[in-house]
Formats: C-alpha cells, structure tokens, sequence
C-alpha cells in the first residue's frame, strides 16, 4: 500500500512537470521538444485510460517500470540529454524495454491459449513468441529512431549504426530474461524469483 501511494504521487509530479514542460516549449517554439514532451505526456495516461475504458488492470509493478522507460527514455533521455550526460543511459533503458515488452508478448501468447489448458502449452513456443515479440517491437522502434533523424532532425540513434546494434542486442538480453522465466513458469517450475513473480501477477491479473 505504502508503495502503491507512494507511485501516485510520484506519477502525478511527473505529469505536473510534463504540464509545464509542455507550455514552455510551446512559448520557446521549441516544436520538437514540445512533440516529445506530450507524446511522454500522453503515453503515461494510457495505463489509466486502459483501467478505466477497457477494466484492464496492470500490476503496480509492471507500471512503475513502464514509468520509469517512458519518462526515462522520451523526456529524460532526449530533452535533458541524459543519453549524453550519463554513461550507457541508454542501454539501461533498452534493456528495461526489451524485459517490458517480453510481457507484453508473454501476456498476447497467453491470451490466445487463454481457452487450452495450461498443461498443453508448449513452453518453448511461449518463450520462443515472448522473445521474438519483444525484439521485433525493438527492430520497429529503431526504424522510428530513424526516419525522426532523418525528417525532423533529432538525434535519436546517437552514433548510428554502433547505436542501433548495441540496443538490440541489450533489447534482446532483456527479452531473453522474460523468455526463460515464461518457459518455466508454462513448466511449473516455482521460485525464480522477479521474472516469476511478475508473470504470476500478470497471469492472475487478466484471469
């Protein structure tokens, strides 16, 4: 409860600041800040509008990191240039991605099989989905990183081509660690600790 309250402060400061953000860029005409300011701002609503449109409700933990990469990356990294003012900032962050994206591909697979009972689940197809997924979203976002460089002309990919292989492969140890943990969750094996525990919340969750 303590951490759940402490997160809707934390969440509520964070779209104050993005507010501000916001109306500053646009006094400055600072058009490309103000494009990510509100695509951060915008993307930190869409938990609230799933658990309100939709009754989807995301585990506290998975929020919380979802949070952190979405502020992290847009406003954090590109706006205050954490990219350039903290060391491997942006690996930390891919890594992050490709382990929330690997649930989110675990939680797609799962859907699909929700009518088969969980005894005829292949694990290996389950982690195989949950991985491929989650490095396929990170193939995409990396185009994106590209033509925003090429027709707005921001600097996303950093150093190029060093830049896009060194996020996919971070995306892809990220993705790898949900894969193991679904394979075993689908076989039955307790304790594993994080991975587990997340998967198990978000399996009880959408039930």
């Amino acid at each position: 409860m303590y951490l759940e309250k402490t997160f809707q402060y934390v969440s509520i400061l964070i779209k104050i600041v993005l507010c501000i953000a916001i109306a500053i860029d646009f006094m400055q005409q600072k058009y490309s800040h103000l494009f990510i300011s509100t695509l951060t701002l915008l993307l930190l609503l869409l938990p609230t509008l799933f658990r309100r449109k939709y009754n989807v409700t995301i585990p506290l933990e998975i929020e919380i990191l979802i949070t952190i990469f979405i502020f992290g990356t847009l406003f954090m990294g590109e706006i205050l240039n954490y990219y350039e003012k903290i060391p491997n900032w942006d690996i930390y962050l891919h890594t992050l991605s490709g382990f929330l994206l690997g649930l989110l591909g675990f939680v797609i697979v799962y859907s699909i099989v929700k009518n088969s009972t969980e005894n005829n689940l292949s694990p290996f197809f389950v982690a195989l989905f949950t991985f491929s997924f989650a490095v396929m979203i990170g193939v995409l976002w990396e185009i994106f990183e590209f033509f925003m460089d090429m027709f707005f002309g921001l600097n996303m990919q950093k150093s190029g081509l060093v830049d896009t292989m060194v996020d996919l492969i971070v995306d892809s140890i990220g993705a790898l660690v949900v894969a193991i943990g679904s394979y075993f969750y689908i076989k039955k094996v307790k304790k594993i600790g994080f991975v587990y525990s997340i998967i198990d919340k978000l399996v009880h969750k959408k039930r």
